[in-house]
């Protein structure tokens, strides 16, 4: 898989991606290619901060099924730096621990615009808009009333498809028995055929 070489310009979308769905996928290269970026770091998070969003499948698991999803999609990569970092996994370490190893790379946060809202609930939240800059994700009738509340020149607002999936609705689609080819309708068919065979979010 790519990773980032001095000079160059990469996005990073973090997430639990517990499972990594056609949403990630759509958002990480829609920017890609309206900010003309390098490459993308999809980045699980090892140890989510907020208690609503302890993972389901293990950190092996979710690893597995973003290098599925990345084999077939160059501009894309899995970095796995969070497992290494002090808990929990805080954005704010990430970027600094990304910067400190790929240096001299342009690095930006992804998020989609609806992390808006709760953005100012993330540990030093202020310091992060300080390092990095933020690529938000604008789907169609989404609400951006909570861009006035951050910095104009730290944010680029993006417009990308509307795609409604997600992982929660994933996951209980698969304990309500749904049918493979309603699964590859949400996931890669590769992630739907691991979710299955191994038994995941039964």
């Amino acid at each position: 898989m790519p990773a980032p070489e001095p000079g160059q310009k990469w996005g990073i979308l973090g997430g639990v991606f517990d499972p990594v769905h056609l949403g990630h996928l759509a958002i990480a290269t829609e920017i890609f290619e309206d900010r003309q970026l390098d490459g993308v770091f999809l980045t699980p998070a090892f140890d989510p901060p907020h208690r609503d969003k302890q993972p389901h499948a293990t950190f092996s698991d979710r690893v597995v099924m973003l290098q599925m999803v990345c084999e077939s999609e160059p501009r894309l990569s899995v970095c796995t730096i969070e497992k290494d970092l002090k808990r929990p996994s805080y954005t704010l370490r990430t970027i600094r621990a990304l910067r400190q190893k790929y240096k001299d790379v342009d690095f930006r946060f992804i998020i989609g615009a609806d992390n808006l809202v709760q953005l100012k609930t993330w540990h030093h939240w202020e310091t992060l808009l300080d390092e990095v800059h933020l690529l938000v994700g604008y789907r169609p009738g989404a609400n951006l009333d909570a861009i006035d509340d951050y910095p104009q020149m730290k944010i680029d607002i993006i417009e990308t498809k509307l795609v409604d999936i997600s992982s929660t609705d994933i996951r209980e689609a698969v304990r309500q028995g749904v049918t493979d080819n309603e699964l590859k309708r949400l996931v890669s068919p590769q992630v739907a055929d691991y979710i299955i065979k191994n038994g995941l979010y039964r």
